[in-house]
């Protein structure tokens, strides 16, 4: 019988026999004393059998979303079950929680930089009028050749020096 308390970072969780063989892998049941959560974790564990950490959520892992926070995105987890192979390539030194933003044609403020690709070039050319991305969130008004110089640390004069 399973009825342990596990810490998880983001609550603590009493274990219910309920939760044992419901067929999803819980991570606060992944653990001997709980048989793998029911035989629920054996496929996950098969696959990755260092991403035994009681933070991941086995369902976030190869759900074809990357996740670059925590260890999802590690070696090993599978570098989050292959979901951030093509982030990790094409931006190694990039980081933030949601790569997948990156390239969708919205200019987000946290990746427009050159460790990121200026968005994934999204950031290149911004009309506020059309872009949902945070850049035109945090600065609606804001109508300029290069967003990307926008917060890069320098004064660049002229349209970049003003309120908007």
């Amino acid at each position: 019988i399973c009825t342990s308390s596990y810490y998880n970072s983001y609550y603590i969780e009493i274990i219910t026999e309920q939760e044992l063989g419901d067929g999803k892998c819980d991570a606060n049941n992944n653990h001997p004393n709980c048989g793998w959560d029911g035989l629920d974790c054996l496929e996950f564990n098969a696959k990755y059998p260092l991403c035994l950490f009681v933070d991941v959520e086995p369902e976030r892992v190869g759900d074809g979303k990357c996740d670059n926070f925590g260890v999802y995105n590690s070696l090993e987890c599978g570098y989050n079950g292959s979901d951030c192979s093509t982030f990790n390539l094409q931006y190694p030194e990039c980081e933030g929680v949601n790569p997948d933003v990156i390239g969708d044609g919205n200019c987000d403020f946290e990746y427009n930089n050159e460790r990121c690709g200026y968005d994934g070039l999204d950031c290149l050319s911004v009309d506020c009028r059309t872009d949902t991305g945070s850049f035109c969130t945090a600065y609606p008004n804001c109508n300029v050749d290069l967003p990307l110089l926008i917060g890069n640390g320098e004064c660049d004069g002229g349209d970049y020096n003003t309120a908007e």
